[in-house]
């Protein structure tokens, strides 16, 4: 009798070791069959605007011999990614297509950590994960208001744009030959006409060549008032608006067939040009301001004067500036034919939102003083404006004279 419960421990003992080795024989076969498996990746765009919905596109094939359950995981850190996680199988020689629906909330170039896709045993006893790098990144661009400016000083003919100044044509340069339309006779170019056997029209270029410098300061200077550091945690929400409001300016600029220098003072002050607004975008999307710098921005504007002409505009947007700044202003405008500044204490409202229920706002008596001071300066096209929390873009530019 002693005998038997010596077998049925032996039976029971050899049972688990079965288990165990079965166990072990389908961990590796998953893993390397999980090894094996190929995978791309690849986001909708390269280009987004802050919250704009896009997809993350994933591709796995399987080259093992069994079908495979997975869940997939996306290990970032920013974005929103719909569904967080994904549950699958990978077919034997097949390609399976998984999307993610991804968002992001704030601007510049966004990276995903890692995929990580995980394949979970039948009885849960053990997990294999295998983690996919994926290096690209997407550059997420700031947003868009509602922006109409057509405050600057134009001294260059633009399509469709009516000027009071005159301007003459280099007629010594032809710019382009296009189809006839309704152009003057004198502008037919006959032996061309008689070439092509249709009209066609000289197009010459202009003597004027106006430009916009829209100057975005998006620091806090050491210089600033004693107890500047109630900023510190409202510049992130200014540079946010402020990037906002310079992308919605250049671009409409730029749909107006005008020229625009854009200088940026941030961590790392430069100008930027270029033909297509979406550039600009692309520039301001990795602008991030500086708290407490040492940055000469009063030194910055002064030396500007030496590339200004008597046809340029200057828009300058910034959080604060005081009356020390009034002088220089004035440098500007002996070079160009307006300087626009617009402070921005606060914030701004956009289209869609409600006017905030207040009757009046917290500004700095000294950026007061200092708009109050600038109102002399006006005929002499100085224009200094405080943007206000209730106030739309539009209705800011509504309040500078033509």
């Amino acid at each position: 009798m002693a005998i038997l419960p010596f077998i049925f421990f032996n039976v029971y003992y050899f049972l688990l070791l079965s288990v165990v080795i079965l166990m072990w024989i389908d961990f590796f076969i998953m893993k390397k069959q999980l090894e094996k498996m190929e995978a791309d990746f690849e986001y909708e765009y390269e280009n987004v605007f802050i919250d704009e919905v896009f997809y993350f596109y994933m591709k796995i094939k399987s080259n093992g011999k069994m079908k495979i359950p997975l869940e997939i995981f996306v290990n970032q850190t920013e974005g929103r990614f719909l569904p967080m996680s994904l549950r699958t199988s990978a077919e034997k020689d097949e390609d399976r297509e998984i999307y993610f629906d991804v968002s992001y909330g704030k601007r510049g170039n966004k990276k995903i950590n890692n995929i990580i896709v995980i394949y979970t045993s039948f009885l849960s006893t053990y997990r294999i994960w295998h983690t996919y790098e994926y290096n690209k990144e997407v550059n997420v661009l700031p947003e868009i208001t509602a922006s109409d400016f057509r405050k600057e000083s134009l001294k260059k003919l633009l399509p469709q744009r009516k000027s009071k100044f005159r301007i003459l044509e280099e007629t010594s340069y032809i710019d382009n030959i296009n189809e006839y339309s309704g152009e003057p006779l004198n502008r037919i170019h006959w032996k061309l006409s008689a070439r092509f056997q249709k009209l066609l029209v000289k197009k010459f270029s202009y003597t004027s060549t106006g430009k916009i410098h829209f100057i975005l300061d998006l620091n806090i200077y050491e210089n600033s008032p004693v107890d500047y550091f109630v900023w510190r945690d409202y510049l992130f929400t200014y540079q946010e608006d402020a990037v906002k409001i310079a992308a919605s300016m250049v671009k409409n600029i730029k749909e107006n067939e005008e020229d625009v220098i854009l200088h940026v003072i941030d961590k790392n002050p430069h100008k930027f040009v270029s033909k297509s607004w979406i550039d600009y975008f692309d520039d301001l999307s990795g602008d991030c301001g500086e708290y407490s710098s040492k940055f000469d921005f009063r030194g910055y504007l002064e030396n500007l004067v030496r590339e200004l002409t008597l046809e340029d505009t200057v828009i300058i947007l910034s959080l604060y500036l005081n009356e020390e700044m009034l002088t220089t202003l004035l440098k500007l405008r002996t070079k160009c034919s307006r300087v626009i500044v617009l402070i921005m204490p606060n914030s701004f409202r956009d289209i869609y939102e409600n006017k905030t229920p207040i009757n009046h706002e917290i500004v700095r008596t000294e950026i007061i003083e200092f708009s109050e001071k600038a109102k002399v300066l006006e005929e002499n096209h100085i224009i200094v404006r405080i943007v206000s929390m209730n106030d739309t873009l539009l209705e800011v530019f509504e309040n500078v004279p033509d």
